[in-house]
């Protein structure tokens, strides 16, 4: 790298000294041009020499530039937003800076400034500071008649075009930061440059986007970040390599304030402090300094601090932001943050467990109020506590959670994220692709634009519509209409490299189009309406595909790799077959068909830089070669075999491009080359000699497709192709990989290649030519990000301009010229306009592609992965396995041998079993050594019994005694203590040990659970009872209440008026007796009140001590010993169910690391093959379980266990004896050490398994090997720290699985042979490349899944933390529970007698009160009938008055009403009466004063003289009527009476019972506070922590505690906030008492007045009675019986009738009038608007032509312009005066008009 970067550095010196200013460039030009004159006029003898025309440059306004479609994704802050509500953004794309409304359009919404030149626009502001760009510059094709350079003089001779990177592009050469003004009204935008003057820094305003400044000379090359400052008056700019340069600028004055350097490496960003504009922070790699402005003796200065990582590791610091103390937090690389107190770091921020922040580095950091907010590589947004942050610690390392984290994506890498002051989201910049918006608080993620990611590789447009389709290095397949910009359709694969769209013959729809990919695949897709169809994926190659092209009878496809092969394919509808491949010998850079598609032309380009490749400069005695072009000249595809391979055979004809006399003469001097060329098979041609060869099949692949050294001097051809019109081929030389690049014709002649005609075309390299499809332009796109456009083949006109900031990459047309489209390594694509634009040539893709008819062919299968084999190894595969499928077929004929064999030996004996016994032979013939095997079969026998007979009674004396162990000991465990181990580090977690429950207890559980159950429901049916009776009493009050009114229907419209009246005069006597009844009564209280302070003490929260000798325990919380068991059982059951609830959590953890451990040596296994493969052995990581994990199998042993454990014991006997102890003591020890003997037991054990590879037949938790002959190399190792002797998991972070370990062994038998050919080796290369691979994926899968589990194991391990606080806070609430259950069993005895004597008088209470509400319901009936009763007496006086109305009975009138009174005697029904009256003995002499005692009349009722006897006979009846209802209401009386004398004397008793309970109630009361004052004895044990310690009064806690009390934060502050509340309730009141005293005053005098004027009503009244009746009226109802006039009613209710008539007409009028008064107001308003609209088109008007005007006179002198500005002035004022006198009249007219109205 440091030879690279010295090489540049000499070969910028060296191009400086040799660049000339511009009148000695002009002198040399003029010079050259007479010596080419002097040498045209001569006689030549070389009649091919070039012929190298005169051109013109076309005007910057030709192409213009229309749309972009890409974004650089991966640059950092590339983003910034344009408005409050974060709705616009600006970014940078290449050459220009995109601003797009995210909302309004998407694509369409689009604006840019372009920041380039193109080489007419560089010559003529070459002398002229700040014109090189910031225009809203539009860009331009060349068209032969445009100009005045369309055709050469025929008598001047030609002369070479000017040079045109030495004149363009000298002072933008990209976008390098943007940065908005905090007032959104500025933008700033820092350029890149390459040339001799700096680049500079252009204000804008927005969203004119006009400019409002240039800052120049602030760096060098170009600038990396800009910041406003907050207040938006400085603004500070990074400079880029080399100067680093920091500047601090007043942006508005254009002038440098300070200005120094930042560091001496790159440097990401600059920030001003928020609260102090004086400070500065800047980072990048390696270092953060911290800057402040000081005044020195010598002036304002920027001294900076760097800061000191001290003891943390250094690390590059991407983002920042300061904390609200002024500390500065910042995230690293790693993924942790680092505090900064001034320039030391005080502590470093990590996650529990020792997790870093992020995984991966930390782009940005911002601070939001208390919380911080970060962003990552590893696609999370996570929130922080910035108090707990900057909260003091001891400790280097801060340990926090984050409040909330929101993950993206996947394989999102957040760039840049920006927020608006008044947006509710994020934008976030995806380094991978994509634009999010993005809702923290909602954690809610959306796709705010879908973008690119990487290079463009390959673009290619549609023929027939305004399709594009594009592939990039982010593996994104998108098809855009560029007429339209849009993106219609997006596929992913793996990453692309290039694209080639069908030609017509091909797909005259023109929608089919081909790409290749990265991994050697080639897939084929038809675009319809609503998606991509994928035609065909094959895998041609294995390396990269570079070029794909159609032959030009579309019947053949060819395919360029960098594994230097060309494929060919058979195309037909729509499918695509593989033919076969040819060795192409190097990488193909360029393939081009021959018109009549019989030959392809081939360009070979350097490889690509192997990893690590040093490039040193070139020899420069080395001659340097020139490049080749190829040509393949194909055969009869139907006369060659590829049954067994695709490599075919192919004429090759190699020509070297020869170099004239003039790049001979210009040869420039080699820059940095390598060291070394990759071999070629075949020796280059000599110059212009052709190399005529038909190359055979090779087993061996060239060697140029390996990686080889960089050649910095090389020359290379970028593209070559054959002319369809003329047979001649194009090919676009570079002299050196950094220009220039000249594009010649050749013709081939005598098999050489004659040059034609020699143009160029740009002083940089060409990356990529073609012609349009007319064959008329010439259209080259370059390394240094411009294209330039050619009219071909004359030459005499170009275009060249700059929108890239990197190599473009391609380049195509439309096929009538009017769009150029171009991409490039930035990730940009670019459409621009030509002058031939025509809408008319514009084709519509989506009718288009409506109206097209689909392929018939199917989706096709994808190949999505990268392990698949390639067509050739697929073909080569297929051989082999038929070789296997001969082979598997000799092994089958071989066993069936085997088993023909077996057959005759069977069939054999079978034949001796027939023979006669005879004839036999003996069967002890048929075996070998029977008395061997018998003898030996009989010994182990006897052994066996022998054993057995002997260990009989001790084996089953040792079984019984481990029964009752396990009887006394695990068979009441519900769980054994297991403890799970963490794989990765020292963390564990363990089992409660739990014990079951008794049958006793879980009985008890059991009762307490059904008596809950019973009392809820009991709880339920009590308001359902209640709710029945309300709704039964209600039915029946309905039912009354409807007979009543059926009874009191009227037919009469004066009887309903009648009674309407008596209705209106009951009403105001029911509400006067109302609101008597409302007067206030100073004895009572008020009920208001009375409710207010019930409530009040409800909820005003009373906190009684109760310690207080008056406390009084409140009915839900009086206990006594049965809810104390209640409660102590109901505690035990949860403690038991929580521990069983975690363990179970526990076992499932083991569970799965089992089942991890299994997978892990399948996955050994697999490593173990892949090993074999290669021949390496190593020791592989093999965790196995250990004891304590798994107590359950302590007690099972193998017979390996036995033997260890026997060895064991004698070794410890032998000791003894040594030490002199007899058989006693050993038999002493021997019955005292069984507990030692059993841990000895299963120390062996576990020695064992970390010593000794395990069986397979082994249960899976022991698992720490496999079985096999490789089990010696994979020992157990038992999860635990790493040791040097075992590696473990820690091991392999630092040394992956598929590395070799420092133990690995090439196997035996396998040494390297220089016999392979190159192509075995190739093949074993590449399948070790594959296996290697394999156990990457696995040694990741396993590191992965580890970590997982050691993840989970620490989320348990917390809980468990929790869990075991919870339960020890129970275990001390059980032990109180105990205590007070053993105290209240002291009081069970008189608690019980006190309920009981309680409940006794509640039950006799509630039967009272059950009788006196039975008797109640019995009188509410009776009162009802009583009352029908009355009123039935009172309908029968009221028919008594209307007969008495009629004329013919006015005159009887008294007499019949004397008739009507008279009470006849009733001898029967009366005696009866009496005699039931004088039977009542609880009845007093005063209570019959009420009864009806008239005295009965004999006298027989006599007719007065002259009435109607009908009449005297209907009195009668009318009379007996209201005697028989009269005898009815003294029944109803005497029963009604009985009822409330029975009601009173219950009511008596219930007032008894009442001083009864509250007695037993009172007692009950006493003794449970005697048991409370008890139960405070008791000492309850209560966790507080520091924090929860508050002392009311002062400062300071006092020494003695025991008068505090234990009192929640909730209720405290609730008494605290209640005394703030009564003294405004007391406020209030006070308010209230004084508003009441003057409403008291007020109603005093309302009183008076009122009694006036009833005084004055009364007065009034009685004078009209007077007046009208002669007396005063006492009986209002005879009055309105006597006011009946029928024709004074009829035509009252037809004038009613009539008013409501009018009343409807009156209605609607006025609603027609509002309609139109409200018309008539919107109409106005409109007049009004289009008035507004005028006068604002008139002063436009104005505004433009004074700008017309001041533009047409801007050379007329300074005080004729002020003169004509003020005549202007003065006209448009009177303008707007006449227009604002005009408005007034109008709005004059209108109001009068209103008014008149």
């Amino acid at each position: 790298a440091e030879l690279m970067a010295e090489a540049e550095e000499q070969a910028e010196q060296a191009g400086q000294a040799e660049q000339a200013p511009p009148e000695a460039a002009a002198a040399d030009s003029t010079t050259s041009a007479k010596k080419d004159d002097a040498a045209a006029t001569e006689p030549t003898e070389t009649s091919a020499a070039p012929v190298v025309p005169r051109a013109k440059e076309l005007a910057a306004a030709s192409i213009t530039l229309d749309h972009c479609f890409g974004f650089e994704s991966g640059r950092r802050y590339n983003l910034v937003h344009a408005d409050a509500a974060c709705n616009t953004v600006l970014y940078a794309a290449g050459c220009t800076v995109q601003v797009r409304n995210l909302v309004a359009g998407g694509d369409a919404e689009q604006r840019h400034i372009a920041f380039n030149t193109t080489t007419a626009d560089a010559a003529a502001g070459a002398a002229e500071e700040g014109t090189t760009g910031g225009a809203a510059v539009s860009t331009p094709l060349l068209s032969p008649t445009e100009g005045d350079g369309g055709t050469a003089d025929a008598q001047s001779p030609p002369r070479p075009p000017p040079p045109v990177l030495a004149k363009s592009f000298h002072a933008c050469f990209g976008v390098g930061a943007i940065a908005m003004h905090p007032s959104l009204n500025y933008f700033a935008v820092g350029e890149k440059g390459g040339g001799t003057q700096p680049p500079p820094i252009r204000i804008f305003e927005y969203p004119s986007l006009a400019p409002a400044g240039v800052l120049p000379s602030g760096a060098q090359r170009g600038y990396t970040h800009l910041c406003f400052s907050a207040s938006g008056a400085k603004l500070a700019s990074v400079a880029s390599a080399p100067d680093f340069t920091l500047t601090v600028w007043d942006w508005q004055r254009q002038a440098i304030l300070l200005r120094t350097k930042a560091f001496s490496q790159d440097v990401v960003r600059v920030a001003f402090s928020p609260s102090d504009e004086g400070s500065l922070t800047s980072s990048g790699v390696g270092h953060i300094i911290f800057w402040k402005m000081a005044r020195t003796f010598t002036g304002l200065k920027l001294q900076g601090e760097i800061g000191k990582f001290g003891q943390f590791e250094l690390s590059d610091i991407y983002g920042f932001s300061e904390l609200p103390s002024g500390n500065v937090i910042s995230g690293n690389e790693f993924g942790t943050f680092y505090v900064w107190e001034g320039r030391n770091i005080k502590c470093e921020v990590t996650r529990p467990g020792g997790r870093p922040c992020h995984d991966g580095p930390i782009e940005l950091v911002f601070v939001e109020g208390n919380v911080v907010l970060s962003g990552g590589h590893d696609g999370f947004i996570r929130r922080w506590d910035a108090d707990a942050i900057e909260s003091p610690s001891a400790e280097n390392t801060l340990v926090i959670e984050p409040l909330s984290e929101l993950r993206l994506g996947t394989s999102v890498q957040i760039k840049a994220m920006i927020k608006g002051p008044d947006a509710g989201h994020w934008l976030v910049q995806d380094g991978n692709g994509g634009l999010y918006k993005v809702s923290v608080k909602d954690q809610k993620v959306d796709l705010a634009l879908p973008l690119p990611a990487g290079p463009i590789r390959g673009m290619d447009v549609s023929h027939s519509c305004t399709l594009m389709a594009t592939v990039g290095s982010d593996g994104a397949v998108r098809v855009h209409d560029y007429a339209l910009r849009a993106l219609l359709h997006v596929s992913r694969f793996s990453a692309g490299t290039c694209l080639r769209w069908a030609p017509p013959v091909v797909d005259s729809r023109g929608l089919t189009f081909a790409t290749g990919h990265a991994d050697g695949v080639f897939r084929a897709f038809y675009c319809s309406r609503s998606h991509l169809m994928l035609l065909a994926a094959l895998k041609p190659h294995t390396m990269p595909i570079t070029q794909i092209e159609y032959s030009p009878s579309g019947k053949l496809l060819a395919t360029g790799s960098d594994d230097g092969t060309v494929f060919f394919l058979a195309v037909a509808d729509a499918e695509y077959t593989p033919l076969g491949f040819v060795q192409a010998g190097g990488i193909v850079t360029s393939l081009s068909w021959r018109p009549d598609s019989s030959r392809v032309l081939l360009c070979f380009g350097p490889a690509p830089p192997a990893a690590g490749a040093i490039v040193v400069p070139k020899d420069k005695s080395k001659v340097e070669k020139d490049p080749v072009l190829v040509e393949l000249t194909l055969q009869d595809w139907s006369e060659l075999d590829t049954t067994a391979s695709f490599e075919v055979p192919v004429t090759r004809k190699d020509y070297t491009i020869p170099r004239s006399e003039s790049q001979t003469a210009a040869t420039p001097t080699p820059g940095p080359t390598a060291a070394a060329e990759a071999p070629s098979s075949a020796a280059p041609p000599s110059a212009g000699a052709p190399s005529t060869a038909v190359k055979q099949p090779s087993a061996a692949i060239a060697a140029t497709a390996l990686p080889q050294l960089a050649d910095a001097g090389l020359r290379s051809v970028a593209s070559a192709f054959f002319l369809r019109k003329e047979g001649a081929t194009v090919t676009a030389v570079n002299e050196s990989p950094r220009g220039p690049g000249v594009v010649c014709i050749y013709a081939v002649q005598d098999d050489r290649l004659a040059l034609k005609l020699e143009i160029p075309v740009s002083g940089a390299a060409i990356t990529f030519a073609c012609l349009s499809d007319n064959e008329d332009t010439l259209l080259c796109g370059l390394a240094d990000g411009s294209f330039c456009t050619w009219d071909f083949p004359q030459f005499t006109q170009y275009w060249c301009g700059r929108y890239h900031d990197g190599p473009v990459s391609q380049i195509r047309a439309h096929k009538d010229l009017c769009y150029i489209i171009t991409s490039g390594s930035d990730g940009n694509t670019f459409s621009f306009k030509t002058p031939l634009y025509d809408p008319a040539k514009i084709i519509n893709s989506a009718k288009f592609m409506a109206e097209v008819q689909p392929p018939a062919a199917q989706q096709a299968d994808d190949i999505t992965s990268a392990t698949v084999y390639s067509l050739q190894e697929a073909k080569i595969k297929q051989k082999a396995d038929k070789m296997c499928e001969e082979a598997e077929h000799r092994k089958a004929s071989m066993r069936q041998e085997l088993v023909s064999l077996r057959e005759q030996f069977l069939k054999l004996l079978h034949e001796h079993e027939k023979l006669l016994e005879d004839q036999r032979v003996p069967s002890e013939e048929w075996r070998v050594d029977t008395d061997l095997e018998q003898r030996i079969a009989v010994e182990t026998q006897a052994k066996v019994d022998m054993v057995r007979k002997e260990l009989a009674w001790e084996s089953e004396y040792k079984e019984l005694a481990l029964q009752k162990l396990k009887d006394r000991y695990l068979t009441g465990i519900d769980t054994d203590r297991i403890v799970v181990l963490a794989f990765n580090s020292d963390c564990s977690v363990a089992t409660f040990g739990l014990a079951k429950l008794s049958a006793a207890t879980k009985k008890k559980i059991a009762v307490v659970h059904s008596l809950m159950e019973k009392e809820e429901d009991t709880k339920k049916s009590v308001p359902a009872q209640k709710a029945g009776k309300q709704a039964e009493k209600l039915a029946t009050t309905v039912r009354l209440e409807g007979g009543t009114k059926l009874g009191h229907q009227s037919t009469s419209t004066m009887q309903q008026r009648i009674e309407e009246r008596k209705r209106q005069r009951q009403q105001r006597q029911q509400a006067w007796e109302l609101f008597k009844l409302g007067e206030p009564n100073d004895a009572i209280d008020d009920p208001e009140d009375v409710e207010t302070i019930r409530s009040a003490q409800k909820n005003m929260g009373d906190y009684p001590l109760k310690m207080s000798p008056d406390y009084r325990v409140p009915d839900n919380q009086r206990i006594n010993a049965d809810k104390k068991r209640r409660q102590k059982i109901l505690l035990e059951e949860s403690i038991f169910q929580l521990k069983k609830t975690f363990n179970s959590r526990v076992l499932a953890l083991r569970d799965r690391k089992v089942a991890l451990i299994d997978k892990i040596c399948r996955w050994n296994e697999e490593v173990r093959e892949l090993n074999k493969k290669l021949g390496v052995q190593e020791t592989l990581f093999a965790p196995s379980l250990e004891q304590r994990e798994v107590p359950e199998k302590r007690l099972k042993y193998t017979p390996e266990d036995v033997t260890a454990f026997a060895k064991k014991q004698a070794q410890q006997a032998e000791a003894r004896k040594k030490k002199g102890l007899g058989d006693r003591a050993l038999m002493m020890d021997d019955g005292h050490s069984d507990e030692a003997d059993a841990n000895t037991a299963d120390k062996a054990k576990t020695e064992k398994a970390d010593s000794s590879p395990r069986k397979s037949t082994a249960p899976s938790i022991t698992m720490s090997g496999l079985p096999g002959k490789d089990s010696k190399l994979s020992a157990p190792m038992p999860v635990k720290k790493a040791t040097t002797a075992s590696p473990s998991l820690l091991s392999l972070r630092a040394s992956p699985l598929f590395m070799p370990s420092p133990v690995v062994r090439i196997r035996k038998g396998v040494t390297s042979s220089n016999t392979s050919s190159d192509l075995e080796q190739l093949e074993k290369k590449i399948l070790g490349m594959r296996y290697l691979h394999e156990k990457q994926e696995i040694s990741q899968r396993i590191q992965q899944e580890i970590g997982t589990f050691d993840e989970d194991l620490n989320t348990l391990r917390k809980a468990k933390f929790h869990l075991e606080a919870d339960l020890k806070v129970a275990d001390m609430k059980m032990l109180l529970l105990f205590q007070e259950l053993s105290l209240l069993k002291d009081f069970e005895k008189q608690d019980t007698t006190l309920n009981e004597t309680l409940k006794a008088r509640r039950n006799e209470k509630a039967k009272f009160v059950a009788q006196a509400e039975e008797l109640s319901e019995k009188l509410a009936p009776l009162v009802e009938e009583m009352t029908k009763t009355v009123q039935q007496v009172k309908e029968l006086e009221d028919e008594l008055s209307k007969l008495l109305v009629a004329p013919t009975a006015t005159a009887f009138a008294e007499a019949l009403t004397k008739t009507f009174e008279r009470t006849p005697k009733r001898a029967n029904k009366t005696a009866a009466a009496e005699q039931d009256l004088d039977e009542e003995k609880d009845l007093d002499a005063d209570e019959f004063d009420d009864y009806d005692t008239e005295e009965e009349d004999d006298e027989p009722d006599a007719l007065p003289a002259g009435c109607d006897p009908a009449l005297l006979r209907r009195v009668l009846e009318l009379r007996e009527k209201k005697l028989a209802l009269d005898e009815t209401r003294l029944e109803l009386r005497r029963q009604t009476d009985k009822l409330k004398s029975e009601i009173e004397a219950t009511s008596k008793k219930v007032r008894v019972m009442d001083v009864s309970l509250a007695e037993a109630e009172r007692n009950l009361q006493n003794y449970q506070l005697m048991k409370q004052q008890k139960l405070n004895e008791l000492i309850v044990v209560v966790s507080l922590r520091l924090h929860q310690l508050e002392c009311v009064k002062g400062n300071e806690y006092p020494e003695d505690l025991s008068a505090c009390v234990v009192f929640s934060n909730r209720g405290l502050r609730g008494l605290q906030d209640r005394i703030d509340e009564l003294k405004g309730e007391n406020t209030q009141l006070h308010s209230r008492s004084k508003q009441f005293k003057k409403e008291l005053l007020a109603l005093k005098k309302d009183k008076k007045s009122g009694e006036k004027q009833l005084k004055s009503l009364e007065t009034w009244s009685n004078d009209v009675q007077m007046l009208k009746f002669g007396q005063t009226i006492d009986n209002v109802e005879a009055l309105d019986k006597l006011a009946v006039n029928k024709t004074a009613d009829d035509l009252e209710e037809r004038l009613q009738e009539q008013e409501h008539i009018w009343e409807h007409e009156l209605t609607h009028l006025e609603r027609q009038y509002k309609q139109l008064q409200q018309a008539y107001a919107e109409a106005l308003e409109r007049n009004t608007q289009h008035l507004e609209q005028i006068h604002g088109l008139t002063e436009q008007k104005y505004a433009l032509e004074e700008t017309l005007e001041t533009s047409t006179h801007a050379m007329v002198a300074a005080y004729s312009v002020s003169e004509r500005k003020e005549q202007l002035e003065e006209q448009k004022l009177k303008k707007v005066i006449t227009l604002q006198r005009q408005e007034l009249d109008t709005l004059k007219a209108e109001i009068t008009h209103l008014s008149s109205k």
